[in-house]
């Protein structure tokens, strides 16, 4: 659900105008209510580009509602806490492929 939302957007240089892609990782912790709601998200780990950061969190709120929590894991939850937490991890890999050598 989260991954269909997601995005890897270019990194701008601002003086050349270039638009480059960045390998990066980050971390967000969210909440996911027992209606699939999202009440609460956080970046924990900044990946050091905020836009991969941003895409990321819009990613998960843009994935909601998830499918309802089972009973089992909101049992699981602190009274009055804000769902079930879930920590993400998201990694931006940038792949170099030669398309000159599949040409070939």
């Amino acid at each position: 659900m989260i991954k269909e939302k997601w995005g890897y957007p270019c990194i701008k240089d601002t003086s050349t105008g270039n638009c480059d892609y960045k390998s990066a990782r980050l971390k967000i912790v969210f909440g996911i209510l027992r209606d699939g709601r999202v009440p609460t998200l956080a970046v924990t780990l900044e990946s050091g580009y905020p836009i991969y950061d941003d895409y990321a969190a819009n990613a998960i709120r843009l994935a909601q509602p998830f499918p309802p929590v089972p009973a089992s894991l909101l049992a699981a939850a602190k009274s009055g806490s804000t769902g079930v937490k879930i920590e993400a991890a998201f990694q931006y890999v940038l792949v170099e492929s030669s398309l000159t050598n599949i040409l070939r």
